[in-house]
């Protein structure tokens, strides 16, 4: 199969991106929206790192979940906070802002999507106005 260096690089990003878009799709579709009860501001040491993060709590049935919230989110005690967790599994809850719900998609997708877009930008990966060709034999791409 023919194909341009840029049909090709955004076939590849859509490659790149879909598991990670997909599985956070995936995550919000399946879980439920309550309402939590920050607790108390912890820390975590790991090395020389420290993470300070907000811990929360939220009513389910009759139990009560904890779980943190991610790095530097901050919530002042006894705030009312947004949350969404798995129904299967409960202690799968993150805060329901953008920051917590996206932040890993964005980062991990991000950095790849990045590296796709520095090997179609850079000349000497791809030169501008090649053809590749897509074959089903090593090495599987040619330029022309």
């Amino acid at each position: 199969m023919i194909i341009s260096k840029t049909r090709f690089f955004l076939l590849l990003m859509g490659l790149v991106i879909t598991p990670f878009l997909a599985y956070k799709f995936i995550w919000i579709l399946k879980s439920e929206k309550t309402i939590g009860t920050m607790c108390f501001v912890s820390k975590s040491y790991s090395g020389q790192i420290v993470h300070v993060f907000s811990v929360i709590n939220f009513i389910r049935g009759k139990d009560t979940i904890w779980f943190h919230s991610n790095d530097n989110i901050l919530f002042r005690r006894g705030e009312i906070v947004p949350v969404r967790y798995q129904r299967h599994d409960p202690n799968d809850a993150r805060v329901d802002i953008f920051v917590s719900i996206w932040g890993d998609t964005l980062g991990y997708g991000g950095v790849l999507l990045l590296i796709v877009m520095i090997m179609f930008l850079h000349p000497e990966v791809v030169p501008r106005g090649s053809i590749l060709l897509l074959i089903t034999k090593k090495p599987f791409i040619r330029l022309s």
